[in-house]
């Protein structure tokens, strides 16, 4: 009897637009890779093409680099997206919110057994309302560009120009 009340409130569901929320594999996919945008600039990690690009400055060309993130490095980064169910995440985390101060725009593409996630994160120096998924985005934002930081390649890179980092 269990089982058929389930499958009704499931077929329910989603006849009515509604899904349930489902949860990345355990173990990372094979085809698992994202792009990540940050910065004033528009500084840009793309593990599928596996480079790096640096914004130099308003004026300035980017700079980019080859770039390959070790397979511990793209685990630490799935399961962390995995812990904060990314592929349940909206377009626009930011939508609609009151903020004011310097805006850091930062947008992520992952891709996943076959599937393609987006999301846009307008991340601004003073939000007046935060919740989980601001706090969770900024940390998997803070981990990937750690990660990125950490890199002798990038490090050997010269500095941007007025801010841009």
């Amino acid at each position: 009897m269990k089982n058929y009340i389930l499958i009704i409130s499931i077929f329910l569901m989603t006849s009515c637009g509604i899904s349930p929320q489902m949860g990345l594999a355990n173990e990372m996919p094979k085809d698992f890779s994202f792009e990540f945008t940050y910065g004033l600039g528009g500084n840009t990690i793309d593990s599928k093409d596996e480079t790096y690009s640096k914004a130099m400055g308003a004026s300035e060309d980017h700079i980019i680099i080859d770039f390959v993130f070790s397979e511990e490095e793209k685990e630490e980064i799935y399961q962390k997206m995995k812990e904060i169910g990314i592929q349940n995440y909206p377009d626009n985390i930011s939508e609609g919110e009151e903020v004011f101060g310097i805006p850091q725009q930062e947008y992520l593409r992952v891709t996943c057994d076959g599937k393609e996630y987006n999301t846009c994160y307008a991340g601004f120096t003073h939000a007046l309302e935060r919740n989980k998924m601001h706090e969770d985005f900024e940390e998997l934002s803070s981990l990937i560009v750690s990660i990125i930081g950490k890199n002798e390649k990038v490090k050997s890179l010269p500095e941007s120009k007025g801010g841009y980092e």
